[in-house]
This record gives structure tokens, C-alpha cells and sequence, in this order.
């Protein structure tokens, strides 16, 4: 199976009004069959790397206003820049459970 995401590099220097605006883009975009029509995907996932906890969960708030929580697959899923660990472990994004989706339930690995 081929997943494909949008990553966002969140250096939380955007104002949170303006980061709903984002996902909330993202939603629609998904709604509306956008990504179907221009590249032939199903459907994306949005990852969003962030520079603190604080500011992971912030975010993960908002994105669960818009993509309601405890789907079998969220759109939005958050991670700390320290939680994906070194550059030279590429595999720590992709088999560790270090993403965060909105909703109260435990950090997931990308491939599960």
C-alpha cells in the first residue's frame, strides 16, 4: 500500500488562527476530491513537525476541531522535531510511535 503525505515544518512562529486556516484547507481539499483529480490519490495524511510538546499539542487541539478524533485514520498526525531523533535514523519516522493524532489515545508508528 502507498501512503502519501504533506509535511509541515512548524517552527511556531504562525499564529494559531492562521495554522486552522491551513487544516482547515486540508480538509477541504480532502473533501472535495482535489488530490483525486490532480495527482489520482485516495486520500493524504498531513504530518506536522513541531518544535515542542507544548505547541505539538496545541495544534493537535485546533486539527481535532476540524478532523474529528478516533477515526481508524486521521488527516493531521504531530511529532516534536526530538521525537523523530537523528537524521542518520530515517526509520524513527516511519516504525517508531512517536505520532500524535488529534484525540486522547497513544502516539502511532506511520507503518503499523
Amino acid at each position: 500500500r502507498i501512503l502519501y503525505h504533506f509535511v509541515e515544518a512548524d517552527r511556531s512562529t504562525m499564529p494559531l488562527a492562521r495554522m486552522e486556516e491551513k487544516f482547515r484547507s486540508y480538509y477541504r481539499w480532502l473533501r472535495c476530491g482535489r488530490h483525486t483529480a490532480k495527482w489520482g490519490i485516495k486520500f493524504f495524511i498531513v504530518l506536522t513537525l513541531t518544535i515542542s510538546a507544548e505547541r505539538r499539542d496545541s495544534l493537535r487541539q485546533l486539527a481535532g476541531k476540524i478532523d474529528a478524533p478516533g477515526k481508524k485514520t486521521p488527516l493531521f498526525w504531530f511529532a516534536t522535531q526530538s521525537d523523530c531523533g537523528s537524521y542518520h535514523q530515517p526509520e524513527q519516522l516511519l516504525l517508531a510511535p512517536i505520532w500524535h493524532t488529534p484525540g486522547d489515545g497513544p502516539p502511532r508508528a506511520l507503518l503499523s
